[in-house]
């Protein structure tokens, strides 16, 4: 018990740092898509 206990702290902290990688990388990519969606129409009214 003390253990498990001591090790879950330990546990919770590094998945919040993996969680929010991915999380900052799907940010980067809808921000990337959005803007290759704007270029895309403005490229479609420009030419």
């Amino acid at each position: 018990m003390t253990l498990n206990g001591a090790n879950r702290p330990h546990r919770r902290q590094p998945p919040k740092q993996k969680w929010v990688m991915p999380l900052i990388v799907g940010v980067c990519l809808v921000i990337f898509a959005f803007i290759g969606i704007v270029l895309a129409v403005s490229g479609k009214h420009f030419f």
